[in-house]
């Protein structure tokens, strides 16, 4: 009879476990397909390009994301910073940073505007394509990335 409740105990709590689990492992909820926030992120108005996307779960139902978008000036980020945390608000999303990058109207090239040492740069989603870009400036802020199994990046 103690062997019954025993197996009926562990099923009952099974989803419990794993739904834990996931929170610790700072996992993408299911529900989120971060390639397709990611595609119609960029098509908001003001968004040039979109990387670093990461999304996780911290407890429950609170969703939490944070985002790197490139704007064209730092004139109207106000403006996109508002588009972007209403797009993430209507994703059930309600906890975001956005990192702001800037570009000059002419030069909308697809490059990371944070130059990061030589071994973090493959890790980003920038890959090798910026060797050239290496060196920090006095003022250039590093931003290191790494990839881990529990997060999913886009």
């Amino acid at each position: 009879m103690s062997i019954i409740l025993v197996i009926i105990l562990l099923n009952t709590i099974r989803p419990l476990v794993r739904e834990s689990a996931m929170i610790l492992l700072q996992t993408v909820p299911t529900h989120i397909q971060v390639k397709d926030i990611k595609q119609r992120l960029e098509s908001t108005p003001g968004v040039l390009s979109v990387h670093e996307l990461h999304v996780w779960q911290l407890a429950g139902n609170k969703i939490i994301a944070s985002v790197h978008i490139q704007c064209a000036s730092r004139d109207n980020y106000m403006e996109v910073a508002e588009r972007v945390k209403s797009f993430f608000h209507n994703e059930g999303i309600h906890s975001t940073t956005v990192q702001p990058e800037y570009l000059d109207e002419d030069s909308r090239e697809d490059h990371c505007a944070f130059p990061c040492a030589e071994e973090c740069a493959p890790k980003t989603c920038c890959g090798n394509k910026r060797n050239a870009s290496l060196q920090l400036g006095p003022s250039s802020p590093a931003s290191v990335a790494e990839d881990s199994p529990e997060t999913k990046r886009v």
